[in-house]
């Protein structure tokens, strides 16, 4: 089965967002209240349109979608969400460089919030944290060399007992900073993607490192000197198990319109597939070339089942259109979904149940969910930010 999975767009290895004004929202406020009543709840990382703040809702993840707005609201927003068991976590990114615990019973205040920075440390900048059990999760650290192993069971007292052991991954980028993106866990072991950007963020030869979870070793899957495997597609961003398939989406390299002269997009990313067991890997779906590139970038991947999956395909500012794909063949086709071509789309996840559910921002962002056997929408809920990402979890 696949694992929450992180759908914020990316430029650069940071978090893309754009700027107009907020709306006003349809969602609840969340503050010192409760979570919904359900079994799986969707947790949403909202981020204003200016940057001026973020904040996390959880939805239900079952009709009438309840969702409750307003938790773990901050001035910072570059930010993204994992979930796990009883509890939701804001991960603080660039510039931030912490990760914070709150239980859904009582959402209006962390039960922590840890550093991810070594003693003299700065920028680690968190992309992920990937849970093995309530005792075990890995943290992906984008700014820095290794991946933490850490306990998020520990209590705010005993910060000093969060981390646990790391990973060195610093051999796969010439600056020892190789910009671990993206990880699943897949029977016992941690897939990561690295986007192995240079110093003028361009990116260079992707790698996927393989960790047995039972010792945090890393395998050798290559069969070289360097362990991991180097992929096809640049600049990953996503990586979803399904179907004993390892599918990573990368988007290339946006458009630079600011510099001088303008730097064009590099149509050099896509949908790779790896075959766990062997190893072998081929491009599913390519993104084209400078002439040809018929989707544009591909900012977002999620897969509903072994013949349904849908990637974003990102054309230029605010306008991004979503598209079907077949995991099994490689057929593409402009998704049926009303009003998912050419809008600002910004995240996309699949539910438990088979539901797609995505974010529009803009002036008045929403949340939709739609049914993937037809392609309608089954509800539109307007909120308060714009849903950046989109993970789902059931709780204990």
């Amino acid at each position: 089965m696949q694992q929450s999975i992180a759908t914020t767009l990316r430029w650069a290895g940071l978090t893309l967002a754009f700027a107009t004004m907020a709306g006003c929202g349809g969602g609840d406020s969340g503050n010192g209240g409760t979570t919904p009543n359900s079994e799986w709840v969707a947790v949403i990382a909202g981020v204003a349109n200016d940057y001026s703040s973020s904040e996390v809702s959880i939805a239900s993840a079952e009709a009438p979608y309840d969702v409750v707005e307003g938790y773990a609201s901050s001035n910072k927003s570059d930010m993204s969400v994992a979930a796990y068991g009883d509890s939701f976590y804001r991960i603080g990114r660039f510039n931030q460089d912490n990760i914070s615990k709150y239980n859904y019973d009582s959402p209006g205040v962390s039960d922590w919030q840890f550093t991810t920075n070594d003693d003299g440390e700065s920028l680690s900048n968190p992309y992920d944290i990937i849970f093995v059990s309530d005792t075990k999760a890995y943290v992906l650290r984008y700014g820095d060399s290794s991946i933490w192993v850490v306990n998020p069971s520990v209590a705010l007292s005993d910060e000093d007992l969060f981390k646990t052991g790391e990973i060195d991954l610093s051999s796969y980028d010439d600056d020892g900073v190789p910009e671990m993106s993206a990880g699943v866990i897949y029977n016992g072991k941690l897939y990561v993607v690295m986007q192995n950007m240079d110093a003028d963020f361009a990116p260079g030869t992707a790698y996927l490192a393989v960790i047995n979870v039972a010792t945090n070793e890393e395998i050798n899957i290559s069969g070289g000197a360097q362990k991991g495997l180097a992929l096809n597609i640049k600049n990953p961003h996503t990586i979803i198990e399904q179907g004993g398939s390892i599918f990573i989406a990368g988007l290339g390299r946006y458009d630079d319109t600011f510099s001088s002269p303008a730097r064009p997009a590099e149509y050099t990313g896509g949908i790779e597939v790896v075959n766990p067991s062997t190893y072998d890997h081929y491009v599913l779906i390519d993104d084209g070339n400078d002439v040809s590139h018929p989707y544009g970038l591909i900012t977002d991947m999620t897969i509903v089942s072994n013949t349904v999956g849908y990637f974003n395909g990102y054309e230029e500012f605010q306008k991004t259109s979503l598209y079907r794909f077949n995991p099994s063949t490689g057929e593409v086709v402009a998704s049926a979904i009303p009003g998912t071509a050419s809008v600002d789309l910004r995240s996309i996840a699949a539910s438990p149940t088979g539901e797609l559910w995505f974010g529009i921002g803009g002036a008045n962002p929403d949340l939709v969910i739609a049914n993937t056997s037809t392609e309608t929408i089954i509800k539109t809920i307007g909120v308060n930010k714009n849903p950046a990402e989109i993970v789902f979890a059931e709780k204990d």
